[in-house]
């Protein structure tokens, strides 16, 4: 097993806002380049946390794009509302955004919108590697996730992007609007690691996930149409680690 002990070089600390360190970086000049890839899921799994860790402990700069597309599937008597489909779209999280993080800017957020913690095997539905060129590619499927919350779940681990159900409360009471009930699932949720092999840093990181919404005793304003159900998929790319 390889763990991850390359650095981004020639970095020195000077943070630019009045904000506490999180964590102390390392500063090494030592690479590791992997040889051979492991093929037992435990090896791959210390693998891919080391790939997560990787960041923590040297880099100080990532880009991160996310891009959610909801779709509703169902809207009861709600259909008649012309806005409808569009606030359920937006309630489900649908949105693209791009952003820069800088670990001197902000530690905080530099921390908070990537991978938080590890992962555990029993947590992995399957996990493979393979090379490509002069890059290992590590793939893992988690296990589906009933009704996620903050800090108990793998989702809010893959980055704090996720919609819960009290964000889905929340976000009705924006529209005016209510639901008696709500439910989420998320499945089809994987993790792409894409490590070099010639120092074993991290070059980038893709995470997938669906979520599946189902609302009922909806209200929509003045209107009332029982039931609501849709889908919103996510793709996270983690790039230009520094």
């Amino acid at each position: 097993m390889v763990f991850l002990l390359a650095s981004c070089k020639d970095k020195t600390e000077t943070p630019t806002q009045d904000v506490e360190p999180i964590s102390e970086k390392s500063v090494t000049e030592e690479t590791v380049k992997i040889v051979n890839i492991p093929t037992d899921s435990s090896e791959l799994t210390d693998m891919l946390n080391a790939a997560v860790n990787y960041v923590d402990k040297y880099c100080y700069k990532y880009k991160k794009s996310l891009k959610c597309d909801a779709s509703v599937d169902s809207l009861g008597s709600l259909s008649a509302a012309s806005n409808a489909a569009e606030a359920f779209a937006s309630v489900f999280g649908e949105k693209d955004i791009t952003a820069d993080y800088d670990y001197n800017a902000d530690k905080k957020l530099f921390a908070n919108n990537f991978i938080k913690d590890t992962f555990k095997e029993e947590e992995i539905s399957s996990i493979t590697a393979e090379q490509d060129g002069d890059t290992v590619v590590i793939t893992a499927k988690l296990n589906d996730e009933s009704n996620p919350t903050d800090e108990k779940g793998v989702l809010y681990r893959l980055g704090g992007d996720y919609v819960n159900a009290e964000a889905v409360t929340a976000s009705l009471g924006e529209f005016k609007s209510s639901a008696s009930s709500v439910s989420i699932s998320a499945d089809s949720i994987s993790i792409i690691a894409r490590i070099s092999t010639e120092d074993s840093s991290l070059k980038s990181m893709t995470v997938n996930y669906t979520e599946r919404f189902n609302l009922s005793g909806v209200t929509l304003v003045k209107l009332s149409g029982g039931a609501v159900s849709g889908s919103a998929k996510t793709v996270v790319e983690y790039t230009n680690f520094g």
